[in-house]
């Protein structure tokens, strides 16, 4: 179960490749960057300290890796960190294609909150972390909402081709969903969780609703009112 994996586990985990016994990545015998040894030095560290703190030499020689083999493959630390969440997510996403109702984009953005919370959940040393600095917290967000933005535009734009009317364009209220995801999150970390999970989930998914319907309402409203209006037309005449 996920929400019983260690912070190191539930992401390192789900580095992609494959893994021979030395810790590197193989591939017709040829060996690539050691990305699971790396990920857990880095992920115990910023359990140990800030992140700001950290030094490549000292990541490296946890992971017992040479520096020159980790600049080969990160400009930085901050390019490390936003490889390993970026796959960690990317596990979630798969999940949420797989899972997700293919005609509702209210149930679909439910089950992304509910896949999202459950990311932050197992990895949530990793987000205090991030928290405690300001310019990581940003970083982290900005993957975040990167990575579930694509699919709650695709599946907007499935339902506008279904007729379907949106308020703005499906990229615009992608872009405001993912972003209400990721700062509802930091907002839940940092003021101690006061909101339960489902309180918070329930208030995202009610204002997607709202946004997602006004429109067929006021739609609805526009074809139906020239009809009362030449009613009263007529009975006036009469």
């Amino acid at each position: 179960m996920l929400l019983c994996e260690s912070p190191v586990s539930s992401l390192h985990s789900r580095i992609s490749g494959f893994q021979n016994s030395s810790g590197f990545h193989s591939k017709n015998g040829v060996e690539f960057f050691p990305y699971m040894s790396v990920t857990k030095a880095l992920i115990e560290m910023m359990e140990e300290m800030p992140f700001e703190d950290i030094k490549v030499k000292e990541l490296c020689d946890r992971a017992m890796i040479r520096k020159s083999t980790f600049y080969k493959h990160f400009a930085d630390k901050y390019e490390l960190l936003a490889f390993i969440v970026k796959e960690a997510i990317n596990e979630y996403n798969e999940r949420i294609r797989q899972d997700s109702p293919t005609d509702d984009p209210v149930a679909f953005y439910n089950k992304m909150l509910d896949y999202v919370f459950e990311f932050a959940k197992a990895n949530q040393k990793l987000i205090r972390s991030a928290i405690r600095s300001g310019s990581l917290v940003l970083l982290l967000l900005n993957i975040m909402s990167q990575q579930v933005m694509p699919d709650i535009c695709q599946k907007l734009k499935q339902v506008q081709a279904r007729g379907h009317r949106m308020p703005a364009s499906p990229e615009v209220m992608a872009t405001f969903f993912a972003g209400g995801i990721s700062e509802s999150l930091r907002s839940w970390f940092t003021s101690g969780k006061k909101c339960s999970e489902e309180d918070i989930k329930k208030q995202l998914s009610d204002i997607m609703r709202a946004v997602y319907q006004v429109e067929n309402i006021r739609e609805q409203k526009n074809d139906t009112e020239p009809i009362r209006a030449d009613t009263k037309s007529e009975q006036h005449t009469v």
